[in-house]
């Protein structure tokens, strides 16, 4: 019974290719549950358990690794149910709009695993589900960019180790070529169709982004990663690094249509929002935000159905701009 365990643990050690584990990992972690295993013991559980699931040995001669197939199907024990698959489904509805393929590839045998129990499932109820539920996007959906699935796979064994990996990039201005380096990498953060890398270089502190899709390699390395005192990835993110903070909180006042307000009525823009109905129809917003270009692409995006009164500044940037427009629009094409 012990020896049946033991297999089982393995094989939920054991990732998914391009990772991989060694047989000395593996002894450490075996160690750390309880097992007195030899190397030599797990050597020979490998190649027995290989002839009975669709495991790979690397050909790395100097380090021997061992992983699941990338068509291997889904372990689980205890077998999923169809209400989870239902809700496995419907979470692959709402992250394919945001994440890239190459992100969703690592669900794939689980999402396929899934389908295939609502295939086995009893009654029409479940197998029509799925032809019920759909998700929507208030804004234009952007393609997602491609990311490298090498590079994916050693971000994440780099963040999940806690160790920093070197990497050829791609900056966003310049001649195409790509720089050279090494990277502490502190946090992932997805926005829209964008995956963010927050990390830091070498030794220094300054804590920087890189988006992942201009990632053309990327190596692991073995040394540890270096964490800047103090730093947490919420806080960063509250600073306003991804809202390009232009200034400090603000007294936000316009004059909203009232398909605006009603929106606003249901999800509000902030705690203190008011609402109050004027005598033409429109409704006066007053509520403190973040003074951020997020915020005026927000506002910009309701067109004429927004007339921003206050702060003074921001109501002649919105002046300026609408000027600027309304003359480019004048113009014979």
């Amino acid at each position: 019974m012990d020896t049946t365990i033991r297999y089982l643990t393995m094989l939920r050690m054991i990732p998914r290719e391009p990772s991989w584990i060694t047989v000395q990992d593996m002894r450490r972690k075996l160690v750390d549950h309880g097992y007195k295993v030899t190397l030599r013991t797990i050597q020979r559980d490998l190649i027995k358990l290989e002839s009975y699931f669709p495991l790979r040995c690397s050909d790395d001669q100097n380090q021997y690794g061992w992983s699941w197939l990338k068509v291997a199907g889904v372990l689980n024990i205890p077998g999923l149910d169809p209400h989870t698959a239902l809700t496995l489904k419907f979470v692959d509805l709402h992250l394919r709009r945001l994440l890239p393929p190459s992100v969703l590839k690592f669900l794939n045998p689980y999402l396929e695993n899934a389908d295939a129990v609502l295939e086995g499932a009893s009654g029409p109820e479940l197998s029509g589900w799925l032809d019920q539920i759909r998700v929507l996007s208030r804004g234009q959906r952007l393609q997602a960019p491609t990311i490298r699935d090498e590079v994916l796979a050693v971000i994440y064994d780099a963040l999940l180790q806690g160790r920093r990996f070197s990497a050829h990039y791609r900056p966003r201005f310049g001649t195409g070529e790509t720089k050279g380096y090494e990277i502490n990498p502190l946090g992932l953060v997805v926005r829209d169709q964008v995956i963010y890398l927050v990390c830091c270089l070498k030794e220094y502190d300054n804590v920087i982004q890189f988006v992942l899709h201009r990632f053309e390699s990327a190596e692991l390395l073995n040394t540890p990663r270096r964490t800047p005192p103090d730093f947490d990835l919420d806080a960063y993110i509250q600073s306003g690094a991804f809202d390009m903070i232009r200034g400090e909180w603000i007294p936000l006042t316009a004059l909203i249509d009232g398909n605006v307000a009603f929106h606003l009525g249901e999800s509000a823009l902030a705690e203190d929002q008011v609402l109050e109905r004027q005598s033409d129809g429109r409704y006066r917003l007053t509520a403190i935000v973040r003074d951020t270009l997020q915020l005026r692409w927000w506002l910009l995006g309701f067109g004429e159905q927004v007339e921003v009164l206050e702060p003074a500044a921001l109501r002649e940037e919105f002046a300026e701009r609408v000027r600027k427009l309304a003359e480019r629009y004048q113009r014979e094409g």
